[in-house]
């Protein structure tokens, strides 16, 4: 008689095997306690978007209220361009009380759904950390043994800190801006709507900005990579140590925690300053950066409004629009 354990179903099976062959089949106490994932991540090629398939309804709500926010936000300059223009020009009190009126529920609109998207963000948050932490490193537990064999220490463990890297960075605060950068287009639309010279300039510093973007993001890169190996360095010799501390008592301990430790943490400490050094820096140049371009933009409407091919409302509007856009722009290379 055979006894079957299914782990995936928790049954028991009881099968007569009398005189038939058999392939004996060890379960390790390895595969007990690190079952197969769900069928929806075996798909190889797709694995990392099934372990969002969950959140499906969040996502699209963070979207709808993303979009929905920007709209809102791009309509409260209009409010300073309609007291400008219809009630200033009018002297109508009426006019301009009905367009206070709606200033204040566009404002409360924005609020609200403000409100709404950190309420998402507040309740799912929490899950989502975990329900990442725990798909990606039981997807990695079962690589197959040749993948995993021949890694050492140091790899398994940097590896398992940029798992921690990859939750914080879906479940940080500044992800809403991640949802917010698409629709900028609202912002230059209505830019164009008022002044579409100026809406020339702040696309052509949209496409500066991608650049330095891209370029900022290789050399940060490159400077936390190093600084990244020296760390699972530090990590693989406190493995090592705790590993082997059988073999080492009787030894002057702290010499040998010297002799291991005194090189790769220097390494450390210099790699991490790199880091620091370089991260300023790209921040520096790009929050002057964005200076210029904004700077740049509010003077193409101020000669929209010399030129008399604009107005002084229209000018305000747009003044208040780019300022409101470049936030987003630089969120890429500020927030990273």
């Amino acid at each position: 008689m055979a006894s079957i354990y299914d782990f995936k179903n928790h049954n028991t099976f009881v099968l007569d095997l009398v005189g038939q062959p058999v392939t004996l089949v060890s379960i390790s106490e390895y595969s007990r306690i690190f079952r197969e994932p769900a069928p929806e991540s075996q798909d190889k090629s797709n694995w990392l978007k099934y372990t969002f398939y969950r959140y499906n309804s969040e996502l699209k709500s963070l979207v709808f209220l993303s979009f929905m926010i920007s709209v809102f936000g791009a309509l409260q300059p209009f409010f300073i361009m309609s007291v400008y223009n219809f009630a200033l020009s009018s002297s109508s009190e009426s006019t301009l009380y009905w367009l206070t009126l709606f200033a204040i529920l566009v404002g409360l609109m924005e609020y609200l759904f403000k409100k709404m998207r950190v309420n998402i963000l507040a309740t799912s948050g929490k899950d989502l950390a975990v329900h990442i932490s725990r798909n990606v490193v039981g997807k990695l537990l079962w690589l197959p043994y040749a993948m995993t064999s021949r890694a050492g220490v140091s790899s398994q463990l940097a590896r398992l800190k940029d798992i921690d890297q990859f939750r914080k960075l879906v479940t940080a605060e500044s992800t809403l801006s991640y949802f917010d950068m698409p629709f900028v287009i609202v912002f230059i639309l209505a830019i164009a709507i008022m002044s579409g010279t100026a809406a020339l300039t702040v696309l052509a510093g949209l496409v500066l900005m991608f650049v330095f973007c891209v370029y900022s993001r290789y050399i940060y890169t490159q400077a936390t990579s190093k600084s990244s190996r020296a760390n699972a360095m530090v990590s693989y010799q406190w493995n090592e140590v705790l590993r082997s501390i059988h073999t080492i008592q009787g030894l002057p301990l702290l010499r040998v925690m010297q002799t291991r430790f005194s090189a790769s943490h220097k390494q450390s400490s210099n790699d991490a300053e790199s880091v620091a050094k370089v991260n300023s820096r790209v921040q520096a140049l790009g929050g002057g950066l964005i200076q210029a371009i904004g700077t740049a933009s509010i003077v193409t409407a101020v000669i929209g409004v010399m030129d008399g091919t604009s107005d002084a409302g229209a000018m305000l509007a747009t003044v208040i629009l780019v300022w409101k856009a470049w936030p987003y722009h630089g969120h890429l290379q500020l927030h990273r």
